[in-house]
């Protein structure tokens, strides 16, 4: 992995360990509310289908794949901190998992196996995309459904408030080159799918940086924002007091999408019942 990889498992170790459990998705999270609402809209549903996610922690996914959609749910992940949380998350929320600690390219996961196989913010922490995308294939039967969602961290205006907020850091382990539609049309007429859906969701989201921004260890929240607001580094906490607006009317706010501001790409693919 570590030869495609643009991050490592310390990185997503470091990332999980502030997590509190159970983690669920929320729907006064615009990002959250905008990708469930069209994961149901262009998915189909049903308690035979089985989905497997790649890099599923905290498995806040898992559990709501299982609910909403009755999925029987399965995942991996490279990080132990990550399956760990993962495990008990399932555990907390009562739905039963076979969880891998193993990172995508892994042969040890099951394949041909699966209706429906999803990386959410996964495939832009890698270089070579074709072994990638050739990996979340190998674990799909034919007809099967391939999810794939990538943070819009290079659209126009998106980019310019990461580097607004010094988050350059966290930009250099994205790669950008995936988060267009070229890149996922690319895939689709690559490896010979039917484009279900394919487009720029969850409208202009302030939480893009506010949820990503790297605040410092062992300082609450609010205090770092109030110490950047003295300090007149306003971006984060500007953007931090607009989140908490949108909050309120999230299902307003996610349909302002466009190349230059929507939070996230998404593209749902269809396997060819033949392949």
């Amino acid at each position: 992995m570590e030869a495609y990889a643009l991050t490592d498992s310390e990185f997503w170790d470091d990332l999980w360990k502030n997590i509190r459990l159970p983690a669920l998705v929320q729907p006064e999270i615009q990002w959250q509310f905008a990708l469930a609402k069209a994961l149901l809209r262009h998915l189909p549903r049903g308690r035979s289908l089985k989905l497997f996610e790649i890099g599923c922690a905290p498995g806040r996914w898992l559990v709501w794949f299982s609910q909403a959609l009755e999925y029987q749910v399965a995942g991996c992940d490279s990080s132990a901190r990550g399956v760990q949380l993962t495990r008990d998350n399932l555990r907390l929320n009562h739905v039963d998992a076979e969880i891998y600690q193993a990172d995508v390219l892994s042969d040890d996961l099951p394949a041909y196996a699966f209706d429906v196989v999803v990386s959410l913010g996964v495939i832009e922490h890698f270089q070579a995309h074709h072994a990638i995308i050739e990996r979340h294939l190998a674990l799909l039967k034919p007809g099967g459904y391939l999810v794939l969602e990538v943070p819009n961290m290079a659209g126009w205006l998106n980019y310019h408030l990461l580097c607004m907020a010094g988050m350059q850091n966290l930009l250099s382990v994205h790669n950008l080159t995936v988060m267009n539609r070229a890149f996922f049309q690319a895939i689709a007429q690559d490896w010979g799918l039917q484009i279900t859906f394919l487009g720029y969701v969850g409208g202009f989201d302030p939480g893009l940086v506010v949820y990503n921004y790297a605040y410092p260890p062992h300082t609450s929240q609010m205090k770092a924002l109030f110490e950047l607001w003295r300090r007149k580094h306003w971006i984060v906490p500007a953007l931090w007091a607009l989140e908490r607006i949108f909050r309120i009317y999230p299902a307003c706010f996610a349909h302002l999408n466009a190349p230059c501001c929507s939070s996230m790409l998404l593209g749902i693919f269809r396997v060819p019942e033949n392949a």
